[in-house]
Order: C-alpha cells, then structure tokens, then sequence
C-alpha cells in the first residue's frame, strides 16, 4: 500500500535529482537542489486530465493524452495515473488501486520520468546495462525482448545491474557513461527462480502479469556511473528463430537507424528536439561499438549468450 512520506527525500538517479515522498530503498538519500519532484496528484486536476483522452483509447489498459499547455497524461487502468508538467520538473502520481510502492515506482521512475528526460535534454534509451569485469554491456531491444533476463543471467555470475529499462548516457571526450538507476531489476517469476534459484523476494508489477520488480543489493547492483564498452541489440524475431548465438558487428550506417529506434518517442514534432535525437544517435554509434545480438530463447541459449558477450566485449577492451 501507497506510503508516501510528508517529508519527501532526494534521491540521485539517473545523473539527476529526483524528490519524491515514496522513497527509493537501497538509494542514498542526498540533499540540495533537485530537478525534477514526484508529488501526490490532486484528484480533480487528475481527473480533468483523464478527461482529455481520446475516445479511441477508452478500452485501452494504458491510456495517455497531450494536453494543450503541454503537460503529458499517463494512465494505467485500475493501478495509477501520472501528470507530467509543461516544463517536466513536476509528475503528480496517484494510484488507483492498493499497490505497493515498489510497483508505482517501476512505472514512475521509468515511463513518467523519461518524459521529464527528455524534456530536460536527455536523450533515454529502452536498454538495460550491466558492470562487468570486462566493460559494461548495454542490452537495447523492444519490450519482451528479453534484455532484462538477460542481465539477470550476467548478475547471477557477478556482474552487477547499472540499471534496468531506462538507460541515460552522458558523454565526456567522446567517452560514454551510463548512469545509474535503480537497484532493481524486472523479471517474469519463472525467470526469477531460473537465474537465482528463487524468486528472490520479488514484488508484484500488478495484478495481470507474473512479472516480479526484484530489488538487488550493493553486490548485485553499482551506484556510480560506469564507461560503456559495447551497445547489444536484442533482435528478438531473430532470437526466436535462432539456434546458436551470434553476435553482428554493425557499421555505423546500420547501427545509426538500430540505435535511434530505441530512444523515447516522446515529442517527435519538436524540431529542437529531433535534431538532438539525430546526434545523440550519431555521436554514440560513431564512439561505442554496436552488435546485434540474437540467441536461442532458452536458458541455455541465454548462458551462452551471456558467454559469448563477455568474450565479445574482452576482445572490446584488447
């Protein structure tokens, strides 16, 4: 159940500062200025939001709707609902529903915050990274693509999660960092008790999928922003066909279109906008080695997969 503190926090979290009165557990809790606050939503402000929907949407799970000041309306049937400021520094949350935190903060700190990313000129990536002995993997793919699973399968053999679903990379002398999420990671129950033996204390996404937030500790999971060594796109119609694990290497001019379509696709017609969504692209193909990757979708194919990045990215480093 929701508990949200009259005291809000500061958290650091994805290279910026978030106040939010849901506290994120096993995150520091920092002070000073922050960028961008969660707040308990006002129920008629919401509710005018809601209004806004197009009709098409209405038997739709997940709704959203454009406002005309530019705010950005998010709902999720019978679970909660979140405004996203004009200027992004500000997403109202409520639940619809008795949740627990942990499940309004999987969506908060992911799907409503990236529109505040954005906003703020960040350009997020749908990927999920590791730390490991021989760089740092970042896995891009569509939803169900297996990335998470993935990086489980490398954290349960040492590595540690950077951060899962939302990546925020921050270049420096054509030098790339991921920057930390939360120590949490996104799996369905039966992958939970494949990789670690149990479902690891997971907590329920939501009442309509098996799907567990698993909260990990220092050993499983890094705080500080790590260089990035190789960029993996999960191709899953290729993993599904797949009965080997093979990794492509792919020049820029096929990375570029394969990179772009995992950003944000939060306000496409904003020219200013665009135009740095085009160079984030172009920057990190032109710096970061980019792979497709695809791999037999069992639990011996995602092990091997797992082997052959890590020889992949040692090979990265030489």
């Amino acid at each position: 159940m929701i508990g949200a503190r009259p005291d809000p926090v500061i958290h650091s979290l994805y290279g910026i500062r978030i106040r939010t009165p849901w506290p994120v557990t096993g995150v520091p809790i920092t002070d000073g200025v922050w960028d961008v606050e969660f707040v308990k939503g006002d129920p008629r402000t919401l509710a005018a939001a809601a209004s806004q929907v197009p009709e098409k949407q209405a038997n739709s799970w997940a709704q959203s709707a454009a406002l005309p000041d530019g705010s950005q309306y998010r709902r999720w049937t019978n679970l909660f609902e979140f405004l996203v400021a004009p200027d992004a520094r500000r997403i109202q949350a409520r639940t619809l529903a008795d949740v627990e935190d942990e499940a309004l903060l999987a969506y908060l700190l992911v799907d409503a915050l990236s529109f505040s990313m954005v906003r703020l000129g960040w350009e997020p990536l749908h990927a999920t990274a590791v730390a490991t002995d021989r760089g740092m993997a970042a896995f891009l793919g569509n939803s169900g693509a297996g990335k998470s699973t993935l990086a489980a399968a490398f954290v349960r053999n040492g590595a540690r999660l950077v951060t899962d679903d939302m990546l925020i990379l921050t270049c420096e002398s054509s030098r790339w960092h991921a920057q930390p999420g939360p120590p949490r990671i996104k799996l369905y129950r039966d992958m939970a008790l494949q990789v670690f033996g149990t479902d690891h204390n997971g907590i329920p996404m939501n009442s309509a999928t098996e799907k567990l937030i698993v909260p990990l500790d220092s050993r499983h999971a890094i705080a500080v922003a790590a260089p990035v060594t190789g960029l993996y796109i999960v191709d899953d119609a290729d993993c599904a066909a797949s009965r080997d694990v093979a990794i492509d290497h792919l020049s820029r001019a096929r990375a570029f279109p394969a990179v772009l379509a995992h950003t944000a696709a939060h306000y496409p017609s904003e020219p200013d906008r665009l135009r740095r969504q085009l160079d984030f692209a172009a920057h990190l193909v032109r710096d970061v080695p980019v792979r497709k990757l695809a791999y037999a979708r069992n639990r011996e194919g995602m092990l091997r997969a797992r082997d052959a990045v890590l020889a992949d990215l040692g090979r990265s480093i030489v």
